[in-house]
């Protein structure tokens, strides 16, 4: 009888035990808000001096600073903007090829993403991302005062995304845009017909309300490049997020897709826009689209034939740096317009 009584009392706290956990799982999944978590590990990478800012919401983000030599002419200032799941260490190949070229590079880790705090691949709104870079852009044009009129963005993917919102929200500011120009890599601005159909946008609106952290399908990593080894370090990378998307930046995303299209005709920033006509995870219809539709007097696109989504990543003929030719049509397009400036 005394075995029985311990043995029903050990499966009801086993039970109670499961019980508690799940429901502070679900509580947890329906927590709109970042919690806060100041003690990420940061990534060193070679040659490039880690910081740190306190963003309007009061999360700590890490961004990574590096300088051209000391006997190279220092050209512009450029703010690089990593996609989703990634961080900014993954592009040291890219900074490296700014670097040489003149420009100081500052490259932020974006909230819940790499070394900076938040909860992982989670924002509460998609333009909490553009204000994080707007106030990086701010931070690093105050350090660099002489290159304000040679400030440019760049970004991949999603941060390509947010980099036209940056963008579009700076020539819409009073005063002067605080960027020259932005380059575009394989942006996240375009939504499946078949996978986004009204139902399922609806239900990710309602899922995105009730529970914002719940996650969804992952993304492939064997689509991100060509390149083996590129896709072995970040399958490998702990600084990438490897879980699925959550339901908030999916039903964020999209909203925001909308707003691009929406504003696409009154775009009049200067732009390099690249993109692979490979890419399985970012459509080349948006970037086609955006291109057609927008207005600038300054606009370049740039098909790469072949290519897979992290353009900058493929394989195809790298140089001794390993830079590759969407990597210098970013650099030589980023360096005529800044030079035009001096």
């Amino acid at each position: 009888m005394l075995f029985q009584v311990i043995q029903r009392t050990a499966f009801w706290a086993v039970g109670t035990t499961a019980a508690i956990k799940a429901v502070k799982a679900i509580a947890a999944l329906t927590r709109e808000k970042h919690i806060s978590n100041p003690n990420r590990p940061v990534q060193e990478c070679a040659g490039l001096n880690t910081r740190s800012f306190v963003n309007k919401d009061g999360l700590i983000i890490n961004f990574r600073v590096a300088q051209p030599s000391g006997d190279t002419e220092v050209i512009g200032l450029v703010i690089l903007v990593h996609g989703y799941a990634e961080h900014a260490g993954r592009y040291h190949h890219v900074i490296a090829a700014l670097n040489r070229a003149g420009f100081v590079v500052y490259a932020p880790d974006h909230q819940g993403h790499g070394a900076s705090e938040g909860d992982r691949a989670h924002m509460v709104r998609f333009a909490d991302l553009a204000d994080d870079i707007l106030q990086m852009t701010s931070i690093a044009q105050k350090r660099h005062p002489e290159l304000r009129n040679r400030t440019f963005l760049l970004g991949h993917s999603m941060g390509g995304a947010v980099s036209i919102l940056a963008t579009q929200k700076g020539a819409e500011s009073d005063g002067p845009s605080p960027f020259a120009g932005t380059v575009l890599s394989a942006p996240a601005i375009a939504i499946d017909p078949a996978v986004a159909t009204p139902v399922k946008v609806a239900m990710a609106n309602a899922l995105s309300a009730l529970l914002p952290k719940l996650k969804l399908d992952g993304l492939d990593p064997t689509k991100v490049s060509k390149d083996a080894a590129v896709v072995d370090a970040y399958c490998n990378d702990p600084l990438v997020y490897r879980g699925g998307m959550r339901v908030r930046l999916a039903a964020e995303t999209i909203a925001t897709i909308k707003a691009i299209e929406e504003f696409t005709p009154s775009v009049q920033w200067p732009y390099l826009l690249m993109h692979g006509t490979a890419d399985k995870l970012c459509a080349i219809d948006g970037a086609r689209k955006f291109f057609a539709n927008s207005s600038s007097p300054d606009k370049t696109f740039k098909e790469f034939d072949g290519y897979f989504h992290e353009i900058f990543n493929e394989p195809d003929e790298r140089d001794s740096l390993g830079v590759n030719p969407a990597t210098r049509k970013a650099v030589a397009w980023l360096e005529e317009r800044a030079r035009a400036r001096m």
